[in-house]
């Protein structure tokens, strides 16, 4: 009990004393000014966060994207197998992945391949502020597609193996020798390109190939239209009047490449006048759509001219109709 009446006592001691202390003047605007001072800093730094978000906000998916791909190639035993190949294009319906890469040194071969992956971008607005949230109905058509390219990759490198070993073995028995063999490495690439990319438009190329004396590669290409889920044709970009249109475009291409004395095409003026060159182009045709959105007819080695021209590319301009504003 006289410990609690002592803390009493002291307590009022103490409040006598508080009572009897003198407050400078100037003590209230020291007060003021530092509330303000931290008051302020609270709104700066408010400020600074808010804009750090607004940052984040536009950047996060690109950040995301650049994670991943650091977290995948890290935790893979292959070198960047299922990495990411391409940062989502801004205003785009779909982005490309690289799902599979990986280089292997076989005793046959060298085997480098990427392989890409088609998925719908799920940002939440593209081009003309149209929602790109997820379709049942694309999500489909991009999953068959993604399928396609799978099937033909699979098949496409164990017939190349395939291949390689009946050169291997016709090697050996007509005299060449394991080393000779070595000297010349088989190269089996698949790899892939993004040609044109902008709101429900994706143009893509698989490249499959293999080297040794002599070089040979096949290509698949896809020019997709993701809002309707079909594949694009020259006539969906050229209009009615494609064939023409693309007719005179690759006529008049050539004739230029001539006069450069840059190319030898069948029939025009590579002194045969019994092997048919370049005739007209159809729905069979094959294209791909390039950064200006136009359409590139491209025919391979050997079909209108000779081999050592190589693949040729004809761009066909059609101001009329641009594809971006289909």
């Amino acid at each position: 009990m006289k410990k609690y009446t002592t803390d009493l006592e002291t307590m009022a001691s103490g409040k006598e004393i508080y009572d009897r202390i003198q407050i400078p003047e100037e003590l209230a605007d020291v007060v003021s000014r530092s509330i303000r001072s931290v008051n302020k800093r609270k709104l700066l730094k408010r400020s600074r966060q808010q804009k750090a978000m607004r940052i984040i906000k536009y950047t996060g998916s690109i950040a995301a994207a650049l994670l991943a791909a650091a977290t995948i190639g890290l935790n893979t035993s292959q070198a960047f197998a299922e990495a990411l190949s391409d940062i989502p294009v801004l205003g785009a319906l779909s982005r490309v992945l690289t799902v599979r890469s990986y280089t292997e040194k076989e005793d046959i071969a060298n085997i480098t391949v990427k392989v890409p992956e088609i998925q719908q971008n799920t940002d939440e607005t593209i081009q003309n502020g149209e929602s790109s949230a997820p379709s049942q109905e694309t999500e489909d058509f991009i999953a068959d597609i993604n399928a396609e390219i799978q099937k033909i990759v699979d098949t496409y490198i164990e017939t190349a193996k395939t291949q390689v070993e009946e050169y291997k073995q016709a090697f050996l028995e007509t005299g060449g020798t394991e080393e000779e063999w070595n000297e010349h490495p088989i190269d089996i690439t698949v790899t892939y390109d993004v040609k044109y990319q902008y709101g429900p438009y994706l143009s893509l190329v698989l490249y499959n190939s293999e080297s040794w004396a002599a070089y040979s590669e096949e290509r698949v290409y896809y020019n997709l239209d993701l809002k309707n889920n079909r594949s694009l044709t020259l006539q969906d970009i050229l209009g009615d009047d494609y064939v023409q249109i693309a007719n005179a475009a690759i006529n008049e291409q050539i004739e230029e490449r001539i006069e450069k004395n840059e190319y030898v095409y069948w029939g025009r003026n590579d002194g045969d006048s019994f092997t048919e060159g370049f005739t007209t182009v159809d729905e069979t045709t094959k294209f791909y759509i390039n950064a200006a959105g136009n359409p590139v007819v491209v025919f391979p080695k050997y079909e209108i001219g000779p081999g050592y021209i190589g693949v040729q590319e004809f761009e066909i301009i059609n101001n009329d109709l641009p594809l971006d504003k289909r």
